[in-house]
């Protein structure tokens, strides 16, 4: 590759990344919004010394984020719980987890086919469409889920292979990541045992270390009481598919519709290159490279049957909300890796393609996803900033409000609920949140 091309490649790769960085610095807000409220327990237990481990531990919903509470806990104590430097630390770790991406990339396919990939990967990865997380500090826990989950995929299929012992170990450390930060983690024990199983890899330890860490998650585990019935899917199958497939297909449509179209192509797609490559998967190179984007895909359709069974019942508007798009998008990422890995091989599907067959394939895939992700850059960057100026209004309300009963925190932009006067009430009186 030319200098030149070089440097286009690399400004491609920055581009995506660079424009969300800069919506984050135009509207992120020294606000706390909705959860981060739950914080002020942990604050004014440090202020009374009734601080322990069990404060960290437990459940929020349906999660334990043990790991993204210590970093938050310790970031407002170094920051005045400055809610924007949340923000940058999300995108760190975002930034983070997207060069993992791009290195395992690099290492399953061939240098032309990289580098289409990881410009679709950084289209994608880096979407706009994920304004929730991106302007809400709390959400490192999605950021951090993902980046552990990267990282245990990447530990099992490659680290491995080169030094079990510490393979092993940096899979198990970041799969205790990715549990004590979202409920999803979790899917990687049973996914992690799959992949070691299927390349013939020691695996006795990492089953043990993953039936031991659900066992203690689930002590104590209680269902949200305002949560829907998890059988719910039970009476409704149809409606669940329609959720699932929302979930994974909303970052790429136009709405709720379109969404759960594109969901049907993604998952059908997966379904696909996933079945060609475990029908070859006496191959032993062709299974080393497809191992971590079957892991990803994986998990990213667990990620959604899992929030499926806990809010069926709120609706497949739910399901296209734009918190989840940070890990449907890694969906579309694995999809366009494993297809890409597919076409590369000789003889993908019993029979030898020509050069242009191998690019029309990968082209029907990646390119509606590019396509689709650069014309929801558009959108979501309007979305960005509807939700700042809502932020803005929600952090003038809460500044000014002198009674949970003021009429702006009655707003659903506010993020406020009436128990979260106590958190206000200690904001102000401590100096912190922007207040």
């Amino acid at each position: 590759m030319s200098l030149r091309l070089r440097l286009l490649w690399l400004a491609a790769l920055a581009a995506p990344a660079v424009l969300t960085l800069v919506l984050i610095a135009v509207y992120g807000e020294n606000v706390p919004q909705w959860d981060e409220y739950t914080m002020v327990t942990l604050f004014a237990q440090h202020d009374q010394g009734t601080l322990d481990a069990g404060s960290f531990w437990h459940l929020h919903n349906e999660h334990r984020p043990v790991l993204p509470r210590l970093i938050l806990f310790g970031l407002a104590f170094l920051t005045d719980w400055d809610l924007r430097v949340e923000l940058y630390v999300d995108f760190a770790v975002a930034v983070a987890t997207f060069a993992l991406l791009v290195v395992a990339l690099r290492r399953t396919l061939p240098r032309q086919w990289f580098v289409a990939a990881s410009v679709v990967t950084a289209v994608l990865f880096f979407s706009p469409m994920q304004w929730e997380n991106w302007l809400w500090g709390w959400q490192l826990t999605w950021f951090l889920s993902n980046l552990a989950a990267v990282g245990v995929l990447w530990a099992l299929t490659v680290t491995v292979d080169r030094a079990p012992r510490a393979g092993l170990a940096l899979a198990i450390a970041c799969g205790l990541v990715a549990s004590l930060s979202l409920g999803s983690g979790l899917l990687l024990w049973p996914i992690g045992l799959a992949l070691l199983l299927l390349r013939g890899r020691p695996w006795r330890i990492w089953a043990v270390a993953g039936v031991a860490t659900i066992a203690v998650y689930l002590i104590g585990y209680e269902r949200p009481a305002h949560h829907p019935s998890t059988t719910e899917f039970v009476k409704r199958p149809i409606d669940f598919a329609e959720y699932v497939l929302v979930y994974l297909g909303r970052a790429f449509g136009f709405d709720t519709a379109t969404g759960g179209l594109a969901g049907v192509a993604l998952v059908a797609v997966f379904a696909v290159a996933a079945g060609l490559a475990l029908r070859r998967r006496g191959d032993g190179a062709l299974l080393d490279r497809a191992a971590i984007w079957l892991g990803l895909g994986v998990y990213c359709l667990g990620a959604a049957l899992m929030t499926g069974l806990s809010r069926l019942g709120f609706g497949p508007v739910q399901a296209g909300a734009s918190r989840y798009t940070t890990t449907a998008l890694l969906f579309g990422i694995a999809t366009v890796a494993l297809v890409f890995v597919l076409v590369t091989q000789p003889r993908p599907a019993g029979r030898a393609l020509t050069p242009l067959l191998r690019f029309r394939l990968s082209y029907l895939v990646a390119g509606p996803l590019l396509l689709l992700g650069l014309v929801n850059t558009v959108d979501g960057a309007d979305r960005f900033a509807r939700h700042g100026r809502n932020l803005d209004r929600a952090a003038a309300c809460v500044r000014q409000a002198t009674s949970p009963r003021d009429p702006c925190l009655r707003h659903p932009s506010s993020g406020y609920e009436p128990e979260q006067s106590r958190g206000i009430a200690y904001s102000r009186r401590v100096g912190w949140g922007g207040f």
